[in-house]
């Protein structure tokens, strides 16, 4: 079963972002949700490990558990998923969000070549940067009526382009043959009631339509806080 903090660390560890406390906290959340791998409960074990050494591990592990990425853009993609997911479902602000995005990437890409030149290679990426920087700037103190308006259509704007994003990113790896009639009606129940309980079941009827991509999978089975939106959800409706 994927698991969403180590997938995360994964895909940072596949763009070289990724530090020994990023591997620490992923090995330890995965073992708590009894996820095992040798690999990770040595680095969840041993003290003050260096990167270094935590690296033949936690790449063992990721074998093992196959939370592996085939390519570098599909982790840089797990990436962007993982913070923009939180903003379309408005579980998150956009200016945190959007900033931790911008900082992780952006600044500690910065001195890494690979993520330097292709950590923003996606319009809505630079788009979404843009929005930050302009609510970072007005979002306090709000000093006129005509500020907290231009805040709220900036918000408004940014929460658009996240599920923009994450709905390109599941028509992606959407299959037509996954869109079973059983599909469809559990996310029509799942949107009309905002039942996102059931998103485990979504994934069960997922898989039985032949859906076996991890990362689609992994966020019906470990659903995150939703508001009243889900990414998933909203791109299997819209594809009728």
């Amino acid at each position: 079963m994927i698991h969403p903090k180590l997938r995360l660390a994964a895909a940072k560890f596949a763009l070289e972002l990724a530090n020994v406390s990023d591997l620490v906290d992923a090995s330890h959340a995965a073992l708590d949700d009894a996820l095992y791998a040798d690999g990770l409960a040595v680095i969840a074990t041993t003290p003050k490990m260096v990167l270094w050494e935590a690296t033949p591990h936690f790449t063992a592990a990721l074998r093992e558990l196959d939370h592996t990425f085939r390519s570098q853009d599909d982790a840089l993609r797990y990436v962007r998923l993982s913070y923009f997911a939180p903003v379309a479902e408005m579980v998150d602000q956009p200016v945190d969000t959007l900033g931790e995005h911008y900082s992780h990437l952006h600044r500690t890409g910065q001195y890494s070549p690979l993520a330097k030149l292709r950590a923003w290679d996606h319009p809505t990426a630079w788009d979404l940067v843009s929005h930050w920087w302009t609510l970072d700037e007005i979002r306090e103190p709000w000093q006129t009526e005509s500020e907290t308006n231009l805040y709220a259509a900036w918000e408004a704007d940014a929460i658009s382009l996240c599920r923009d994003w994450c709905r390109e990113y599941a028509n992606l790896h959407l299959q037509p043959a996954w869109r079973s009639p059983t599909v469809l009606a559990l996310a029509s129940g799942i949107q009309a009631e905002r039942a996102f309980d059931r998103l485990p079941i979504l994934a069960d009827a997922l898989e039985e339509a032949g859906c076996d991509h991890p990362d689609l999978l992994g966020h019906c089975r470990y659903p995150s806080p939703h508001s009243d939106y889900c990414w998933l959800v909203d791109a299997v409706l819209e594809r009728k």
